[in-house]
C-alpha cells in the first residue's frame, strides 16, 4: 500500500493507481481518501471512476449535495452507467428526493441487462442500511424495476 501511495505522490498522472489501491474508505481515513481523489481529478478531470469513487466517499461522509454533483458530472460523460445511476439514486433518497431517486434506480436496472433487477427491499437496504424498520422513507414506496 505504501508503494502505491509513493507512486501517486511521484507521478499524480498515474491516477489509475487509485483504483488499484482501492476506494478511499478501504483501510484509510475517509477524509484522506477524499483529498486524494480530488488531487487525482485535478490532474485527470475526466476520470469517471475516480469521480464516482469521490461521490461515493462523499455520500458515505454525508456530504450529499456534493456527492450528487459528482455523480451528475459522471453521468454527463457516461449517461448509461448503471453503477453511477444507482449511487445517484442512493444520494437522492438520503436527501428525501424519492421520485428522482426511484427514477435513477430504474435507470440503473435498465442500463445493464446482466444486473439483477432491483426490488424495493434491496434498494432500501442499500440506501437506508442501518436505519431501523420504517425509519427509511423508501420503505413505504412501490417496487422498483418490477417486471
Amino acid at each position: 500500500m505504501a508503494q502505491f501511495r509513493k507512486a501517486i505522490e511521484i507521478n499524480p498522472t498515474m491516477s489509475k493507481l487509485t483504483t488499484i489501491w482501492g476506494p478511499p474508505w478501504s483501510g484509510r481515513k475517509l477524509d484522506e481518501g477524499i483529498v486524494q481523489l480530488r488531487e487525482v481529478l485535478e490532474v485527470s478531470p475526466d476520470y469517471a471512476e475516480a469521480r464516482n469513487n469521490l461521490g461515493d466517499a462523499l455520500l458515505r461522509k454525508g456530504t450529499l449535495d456534493e456527492a450528487i454533483a459528482q455523480f451528475r458530472k459522471v453521468l454527463e460523460v457516461n449517461p448509461e452507467s448503471a453503477g453511477v445511476h444507482f449511487n445517484l439514486g442512493r444520494a437522492l433518497a438520503r436527501k428525501g428526493r424519492l421520485d428522482e431517486a426511484i427514477e435513477h434506480f430504474e435507470k440503473a436496472a435498465g442500463a445493464d441487462p446482466d444486473l439483477p433487477r432491483p426490488n424495493m427491499s434491496w434498494v432500501t437496504a442499500s440506501t437506508c442500511g442501518g436505519n431501523p424498520g420504517g425509519a427509511c422513507p423508501l420503505a413505504q414506496r412501490s417496487p422498483v424495476g418490477a417486471g
